[in-house]
């Protein structure tokens, strides 16, 4: 009777675990898990945080910064499984009153701790609470320095190609992954009127290219991808390039030519990959390897005139752009 009654116990107490586990399982895969092991804010002394995009490291030692800090690690709730380990956006090291410091990494889309990597259960949000907490000065004087230095040089493209001045138009794009946008500047929508793509890196403003045709272009937004395409007479040319150092790199070219008999009975269409002659399979397989499904169309109707707008005015449309 006794062992029955312990059985009966010991199959009920199995269950009950068993239930409470696959609930707490369900639970993190839903609501997504905390980090375990970081020191609560009473034990923490202080606090290193660096932003890995501005080079900027903050050092907190104020009880009110520490709490704000410590708080931040409440958005780095992941999800299961292990993601492959992946290049900080923030990084914060927590010094608890012993001496021991926790290293936690971020970027807008894995948490990195203890040397592995997982998948946030909100993107972007630590990221974006941290830098709008401890960075938004910093970030501020970066947005400014480059608004300006692109209004200024908008200024300048405009007095020095006066042939287009009433038609010119600009734009900001995320062209490549950084978090500075891009320039873009057309002339205007004839057929062999590209877009002109300039960057801002270390105080200054380069153009690394014109792409496309009629004004317009596509991007992979965040993608560092651009599809520069032109046809005329029924012969298509178009490349891949990506933005790298303030220099456009070519990736891949491709050429469809028509062909037509001397009687001009016949037509046939060559191809070309990388200025070589290749088979119509062979087109379609290397151009079928690019990511058209998330490229953007850019253009003409997409941006705004330059003409009669001054240095404040074009800084105030930018920022408009960027919300």
């Amino acid at each position: 009777m006794k062992k029955n009654i312990v059985k009966t116990i010991s199959r009920y107490l199995f269950i009950v675990i068993l239930a409470t586990t696959l609930t707490v399982i369900i639970d993190f895969a839903w609501q997504g898990i905390p980090l375990f092991g970081l020191p609560d804010k009473e034990h923490i002394v202080q606090v290193e945080i660096t932003d890995h995009k501005l080079g900027v490291t903050k050092t907190l030692t104020d009880t009110e910064d520490i709490e704000l800090a410590r708080g931040c690690a409440g958005w780095l709730e992941y999800r299961l499984g292990e993601v492959a380990d992946e290049d900080p956006v923030i990084t914060v090291v927590y010094t608890d009153d012993k001496g021991r410091t926790y290293e936690v990494s971020a970027n807008e889309t894995a948490v990195i701790y203890k040397g592995k990597a997982h998948l946030l259960k909100d993107d972007e949000s630590f990221v974006k609470i941290v830098e709008g907490i401890f960075f938004l000065g910093k970030i501020m004087d970066a947005q400014n320095e480059y608004l300006t230095a692109y209004a200024e040089y908008l200024q300048q493209y405009h007095e020095e190609n006066t042939s287009f001045a009433t038609e010119m138009k600009f734009a900001l794009l995320y062209v490549d992954e950084d978090e500075v946008p891009e320039l873009a500047i057309i002339d205007s929508d004839a057929h062999a009127s590209g877009v002109h793509i300039c960057v801002y890196k270390e105080g200054e403003v380069t153009e690394v290219g014109e792409y496309g045709s009629f004004g317009k272009f596509q991007y992979v937004e965040r993608g560092n991808l651009i599809r520069s395409s032109y046809m005329g007479q029924g012969e298509l040319t178009y490349s891949y390039f990506c933005v790298i150092d303030a220099m456009s790199i070519e990736l891949q070219s491709f050429h469809v030519m028509p062909n037509y008999s001397e009687d001009a009975t016949r037509y046939w269409e060559t191809y070309e990959v990388d200025g070589v002659e290749v088979s119509e399979a062979e087109y379609e397989e290397a151009s079928g390897q690019w990511d058209t499904e998330h490229m953007i169309l850019f253009g003409w109707d997409d941006a705004s005139y330059i003409k009669d707008k001054g240095l404040d005015e074009l800084i105030s449309e930018m920022e408009g752009m960027l919300e």
